[in-house]
């Protein structure tokens, strides 16, 4: 009975040897993809609450100068008297108007950089995860071949002690299979030799067939009906099968129609077709 255990078992056992190694490694990617992360987030809210900021500087500046405009617009027209004129009126719409658009344009800009923002954000985020999944893997992978590397070395040490011990029987078994194998070669020639001689037999049977097929009544006369290429060509690749006229892709197609109602017919046997076929190379 073999001693050697499964390779699975020699994984398991080198394993034990590597786990605590692998799993510090794997910490100190995890704990250094963290702190990049938390990093990046600082980095990039700080962006963000510095673009708002920003952004809530132009919205202060607009409704100040929509104040400044309106106040003009009244002070002019009163020293004109037509404060209460639609010239009024429409001016100072117009610095409404004015101040509206503006901050539509402030909304916008402020919208796509913070858009932009917030994807940068996700993209670094998802590189970091990206370069840790793929560090995680590399670490793995270099623990799994360094323990299926020394499990393969225990494997082969044990193997290699078991065959000095058991030479002498594996040589014996080796040679009665050799011995075996041999009486089954000649069995297999044998029979292989007889599989020739049946094929042979048949061979000859279809060339006969074939060849009286080929001279047949029915094929000359299957031959003689039919249009030839150039004038099939020259109908534009039309024909007329059992009253029909049809159009075919090409001329084997054609011929290939034309035997098929021959043959459901019975005006052709099965050795007349196979005959045909190959005459005018169409594939069954």
């Amino acid at each position: 009975m073999s001693t050697v255990k499964t390779l699975d078992e020699y994984i398991a056992e080198a394993a034990k040897q590597t786990d605590a190694r692998r799993t510090s490694d794997i910490k100190q990617i995890e704990d250094s993809a963290n702190e990049n992360i938390k990093i990046t987030n600082d980095f990039y809210n700080k962006a963000i609450d510095n673009a708002k900021v920003g952004y809530e500087s132009d919205y202060q500046k607009n409704a100040v100068q929509k104040i400044i405009n309106q106040q003009k617009i009244a002070e002019k027209n009163a020293s004109l008297g037509l404060t209460d004129s639609g010239l009024n009126r429409t001016q100072q719409t117009a610095a409404q108007l004015s101040y509206a658009n503006q901050k539509g344009k402030i909304d916008i800009a402020r919208r796509n950089a913070l858009d932009e923002l917030n994807l940068n954000l996700a993209s670094a985020i998802s590189s970091i995860n990206k370069e840790l999944e793929a560090n995680k893997l590399s670490v793995n992978q270099n623990y799994d071949q360094l323990n299926l590397q020394t499990a393969t070395n225990m494997r082969n040490a044990d193997i290699e002690a078991e065959n000095q011990r058991y030479q002498i029987d594996e040589n014996a078994k080796l040679q009665r299979e050799q011995l075996a194998w041999e009486r089954e070669q000649a069995n297999q020639s044998a029979e292989i030799a007889a599989l020739k001689e049946q094929l042979a037999e048949y061979e000859d049977w279809k060339s006969s067939k074939m060849q009286k097929a080929a001279s047949s009544e029915q094929t000359k006369t299957f031959q003689a009906s039919i249009l030839t290429n150039r004038e099939f060509a020259r109908r534009g690749k039309k024909a007329t099968i059992n009253g029909e006229s049809m159009r075919f892709d090409n001329y084997t197609q054609y011929v290939d129609a034309v035997m098929e109602k021959w043959r459901d017919d019975n005006k052709l046997t099965i050795e007349e077709v196979a005959y045909l076929k190959g005459y005018y190379g169409i594939d069954d």
